[in-house]
């Protein structure tokens, strides 16, 4: 079976599984007791622990970050893209003008006093490496916020509405290199009983998606992430019907439709083996 051309970054160990992920991939960096929070897989707090960043770094040095595609196990842990993103600005060794670009139905940008979450991270990569940040897919504006950093002046949000695919070229155009991460949870649900992921889906189509993807210009994408593959179980403990499991399996379609869009992107092969 041929084996998709990424990182797998696993939260948790062998018999630990807590998402449903039957792909496989080139290969996986355990980060198992790096990051913690809650009740996995449903927390919203996973914490990575200030002492650990740099050991995490490391890690991800080793593997190398250039061009390559990461999967990240549980969007509840979106905030292991700051590390992904500032790895892979390190080994590039800085870009003038460098944007953080996420589709999420969610900021990712909020206070930064409880540590480095989920629902923070786009603060604390901003600050680490003064970049622009530009989030696409918020489910309630319905528009895209662009957060300029790089100036070195205080951020302001910009609000833009996406009505083609131009309009975001042009919010792209002026950056030399971009990081990319997806959260599947930008997109739109099949039913409304059963998530993509541990959030709520949002309203982007699949097809939406990758036509946006394939709209940026691969020279400038320097390395990529997905987050957020679906529960093992209902957030109840009640077992998943035959008709959940089905919706479930078209989304972990759709994950590896994101994936070979992504590779599209960056120019790399979405498979190997």
């Amino acid at each position: 079976m041929p084996k998709l051309n990424g990182t797998f970054l696993g939260l948790h160990g062998p018999g630990e599984e807590l998402y449903y992920h039957p792909l496989e991939f080139r290969d996986r960096v355990d980060l198992s007791g790096y990051f913690h929070g809650g009740n996995p897989p449903y927390s919203d707090s996973y914490l990575a622990e200030p002492g650990q960043w740099e050991e995490i770094l490391g890690r991800l040095a080793v593997v190398g970050m250039l061009g390559k595609l990461f999967f990240n196990e549980s969007n509840s842990a979106h905030n292991l893209s700051y590390f992904l993103a500032r790895a892979a600005y390190e080994q590039l060794g800085g870009a003038p003008k460098f944007l953080i670009l996420n589709f999420d139905q969610h900021e990712d940008y909020e206070g930064v006093g409880k540590g480095l979450l989920c629902s923070n991270w786009g603060v604390y990569i901003c600050r680490q490496l003064r970049c622009d940040y530009l989030i696409v897919g918020r489910r309630t504006k319905k528009d895209a916020l662009l957060i300029p950093y790089a100036d070195g002046a205080k951020p302001k949000r910009i609000a833009k509405v996406l009505n083609r695919l131009s309009d975001l070229q042009r919010l792209v155009a002026g950056y030399e290199k971009i990081y990319l991460t997806v959260d599947m949870d930008v997109m739109k649900g099949t039913s409304q009983n059963v998530k993509r992921t541990n959030w709520q889906h949002g309203d982007i189509p699949a097809d939406t998606l990758l036509e946006w993807l394939g709209a940026l210009p691969p020279e400038k994408v320097i390395a990529g992430d997905i987050t957020g593959f679906p529960p093992m179980a209902k957030q109840n403990g009640r077992p998943f019907s035959r008709e959940e499991l089905e919706i479930r399996d078209t989304y972990i379609g759709d994950l590896e439709k994101v994936a070979q869009g992504l590779c599209a992107v960056m120019g790399i092969a979405p498979y190997v083996g």
